[in-house]
């Protein structure tokens, strides 16, 4: 009876095993996998619309310059753990672009070049989930490869 339990206990651990791959573990060849971290997404998203600035406070730079948008997510390369929402392809969300819309050349102490998106254009990013009290989250996208 002992090596019947030990098998089916062999069994139980091969399946549970298996069962477990994360949705993303497919991917780990792709390129873009590479880049995932956690609490984060990568994916390649579609700007839909660009929000308005707001806010009074001159000193920041979301005050002069757009600095979120209506993305819709073409495709999700993967999710690191820490992800409590993860993005799914075809949905549209609201993201941070914490460097603005506008290029890179509005920031001259930045030392990375980005050169700013408008509605239709397509890019790759490594999105970070922020958690925002009372909320779900924030999405903030911290670099960006446009297509």
């Amino acid at each position: 009876m002992f090596p019947t339990v030990l098998r089916l206990s062999a069994v139980l651990i091969l399946a549970f095993s298996c069962a477990c791959k994360t949705a993303h573990e497919g991917n780990a060849e792709h390129p873009h996998y590479a880049a995932v971290t956690p609490g984060s997404c990568s994916i390649q998203g579609r700007i839909v619309a660009v929000i308005k600035p707001s806010g009074t406070d001159t000193t920041d730079i979301c005050s002069k310059y757009p600095c979120r948008a209506r993305v819709k997510v073409i495709e999700v390369f993967g999710c690191g753990p820490g992800v409590s929402v993860p993005l799914n392809a075809d949905e549209i969300v609201e993201m941070k672009f914490a460097y603005t819309l506008h290029s890179s050349e509005v920031i001259p102490a930045m030392k990375a070049h980005f050169p700013g998106m408008k509605k239709g254009d397509v890019f790759t990013a490594n999105v970070s989930q922020r958690l925002v009290m009372g909320g779900s989250g924030e999405f903030v996208v911290y670099d960006y490869e446009v297509k």
